[in-house]
């Protein structure tokens, strides 16, 4: 029996190259369902296939997080173990996890850090837990997706490995949990909380507030992103003690635009997360990149850049 199944996530075109990239996923049964987990690290997905070639049928395609659940029904999940423990809250530092691959790779848990959910929007950052390997991990390259475990129970999904300071990062199961539990995975939820005191029972302090899942104080925006919802509201105190109740809404803003949905008119292609998290892997003038990436990080920019190829020159044009 097999502790993870390999898939194939293809890309969808842009500029004529399509990628096909190998990852590992692994079969998680909650409230008496079935679901395929793994990451799509923020690509514009065309397809998931096994690596027989048949096609997987996408359960969420988060698009506040990199997590993607497809459906088991076309799979036999007899082949495959079946996990169905869950350990959500956030390993302590020293913590010893285990990477299950093709073997299994312990590693310690170093921390816990914040980052941008899309590698891009830094208002809105995402806890990754961080680990170290106690042996050699040159082998694991490619094993993204797979599950990591304590005392037998999946923490998170193993998505990066930084070889030049040896640091593993792990997507927490509960960001799984809040794609599975959510009505409305395609929306970044905000709230202006400059004057915010307190929300619920948990104060805020220095923009932060308690999470009680976690069980660490993140960033309120953090907290508005992973437990936002339709028709999600909170109990807010503000800064003169009047208490009300709130509801979350969507934000709409270029940075924050991580959608699948890939937009080409012409020769031009509008500029969203993905196409850029896919563009950086061709060979691209860099400083085109660059310079994208500051437009995009400009507070004040709030409106649609498109990505425009005349004449084997690559040009940013505003519209």
């Amino acid at each position: 029996m097999n502790n993870y199944m390999t898939i194939i996530l293809s890309t969808i075109p842009i500029l004529g190259k399509q990628l096909d990239i190998k990852l590992n996923s692994f079969i998680l049964s909650y409230k008496s369902k079935k679901f395929i987990v793994t990451l799509h690290h923020n690509m514009p997905i065309n397809t998931v296939s096994d690596e027989e070639g048949n096609i997987l049928d996408i359960h969420i395609n988060s698009q506040w997080s990199e997590v993607l659940l497809l459906k088991s029904h076309t799979i036999n999940c007899t082949d495959y173990k079946i996990f169905n423990e869950i350990q959500n809250k956030l390993p302590k530092k020293g913590a010893v996890m285990t990477l299950l691959a093709d073997t299994r790779y312990d590693m310690i848990a170093k921390d816990i850090i914040m980052i941008p959910f899309d590698n891009l929007s830094t208002d809105f950052l995402l806890p990754y837990i961080t680990a170290e390997f106690t042996e050699s991990a040159a082998q694991i390259a490619g094993f993204s997706g797979s599950p990591v475990i304590i005392n037998n129970k999946v923490v998170g999904i193993f998505s990066k490995y930084n070889i030049m300071t040896k640091t593993a990062y792990i997507v927490p199961i509960y960001i799984v949990i809040k794609n599975l539990d959510k009505t409305n995975n395609n929306s970044i939820f905000y709230y202006n909380t400059l004057n915010i005191k307190k929300i619920n029972i948990f104060n805020v302090k220095n923009q932060e507030i308690y999470h009680p899942t976690f069980k660490i104080n993140i960033n309120i925006n953090s907290y508005f992103l992973i437990e936002g919802d339709d028709n999600f509201q909170v109990n807010v105190t503000d800064n003169m003690n009047t208490e009300s109740k709130i509801m979350i809404t969507p934000y709409e803003d270029l940075i924050a635009d991580n959608s699948n949905e890939i937009i080409n008119v012409n020769t031009s292609y509008k500029i969203t997360s993905r196409f850029l998290t896919l563009i950086n892997r061709f060979n691209i003038d860099k400083s085109i990149i660059k310079l994208i990436f500051t437009k995009l990080n400009k507070k004040e920019q709030r409106t649609q850049l498109w990505f425009n190829i005349n004449e084997g020159q690559l040009t940013i044009e505003s519209k």
